[in-house]
């Protein structure tokens, strides 16, 4: 195996088995997001969640390296928060039942994806209002196998009061990994204004992939990299460990980019990003440290022998800062802050870069 590649996140590991807290949406069409504007004017949310047709499902489907597969986590005892895992951030009262002051938001339902049912929340009201303009994080808590689960659901609310363009990018199943159950990703972009679809014909669509030269063009391979304007297939060959693939689109003479991370589980490699503390936030004075190993899939053993290279990005691409053949590297409170937002690749490579 030569050049790994992996992107943050978050796992945990007892007796043999990694669980990777991983997270799948369900959207009523393709390029939904879990995203929401509001309008101060018209005092108007858009989309509008309390219509049927907008509503969306959020699901924890974590990954067990030991089983090579999604698993679905305990539903006796779990636990869905808002903003914080703390008793004033729950969501369901000791019943598991949502509570009131959450009932016209959010219902408590399961959803099925590749034969595995997991517990999830269906967003069912609007989450953005004058008084509420932050992004809200919902959280899952709960256990595999006496491990416990936490995973992070952004819910994105922004202030819109013109022409607010973005990209959506959604998978085909819920999403974007390659595993024993899903031999391909079919990634879908949408186009918006203010939370309103854009028609897609009227955006010309590419694709692009980070590599350590920098962002590259995806060509049209068959049974690789198969494009059809704002969808994009990818294959095994396509995916080496965890890759950022990013959706290109060019609308009235502007151009407009969303990134995305592309897994494949079927590699018996695997980057140990050897984080010094857990959570992807941080303050301004904060400071993250990531010593990586890779290991083994089938037993979590190290495998020596690699060279790590850092490359940071901003959420649209452009490199902020890079370091080569180390064995450790400190990500910074204040590049995060002044980037608002950084993608932390680690390349492994047998050779040095």
């Amino acid at each position: 195996m030569g050049q790994l590649y992996a992107v943050e996140s978050l796992e945990s590991y007892v007796d043999g088995d990694t669980i990777v807290p991983d997270t799948g949406y369900s959207f009523n069409s393709p390029g939904q997001a879990a995203e929401q504007y509001y309008n101060p004017s018209t005092q108007a949310c858009s989309p509008d969640w309390s219509n049927a047709g907008n509503q969306f499902i959020i699901y924890p489907r974590p990954f067990s390296s030991l089983e090579a597969k999604h698993v679905a986590p305990d539903s006796i005892g779990m636990q869905w928060y808002a903003n914080s895992i703390t008793d004033a951030g729950s969501i369901l009262d000791t019943n598991g039942a949502v509570k009131s002051n959450w009932a016209a938001k959010v219902q408590k339902t399961t959803i099925e994806a590749d034969g595995v049912t997991y517990p999830a929340l269906k967003i069912i009201g609007n989450f953005a209002s004058a008084s509420s303009l932050n992004t809200m994080n919902l959280y899952f808590v709960s256990t595999y196998n006496g491990i416990t689960i936490t995973c992070k659901f952004p819910i994105y609310i922004r202030e819109s009061t013109g022409d607010s363009f973005d990209i959506n990018v959604t998978a085909l199943n819920g999403d974007f990994v390659i595993d024993n159950d899903t031999d391909k990703i079919v990634a879908t972009a949408g186009f918006s204004n203010a939370g309103v679809a854009v028609n897609l014909d009227a955006a010309a669509w590419s694709w692009k992939k980070a590599t350590d030269a920098g962002l590259v063009s995806v060509a049209n391979v068959a049974g690789v990299t198969e494009i059809n304007g704002n969808v994009l297939t990818l294959y095994d060959g396509a995916v080496e460990g965890q890759e950022e693939y990013y959706a290109c689109a060019t609308y009235n003479g502007k151009a407009y980019m969303k990134g995305f991370v592309a897994s494949d589980t079927h590699d018996p490699y695997y980057i140990d990003k050897g984080k010094s503390s857990a959570g992807t936030i941080l303050k301004k004075t904060e400071n993250m440290t990531y010593t990586p190993k890779v290991r083994k899939r089938s037993d979590n053993s190290e495998v020596t022998g690699y060279y790590f290279k850092f490359t940071m990005r901003t959420n649209a691409g452009v490199v902020v800062d890079t370091d080569t053949n180390v064995a450790s590297h400190t990500v910074t409170g204040a590049l995060v802050s002044s980037s608002k937002g950084v993608t932390v690749q680690i390349s492994a490579n047998i050779t040095q870069f």
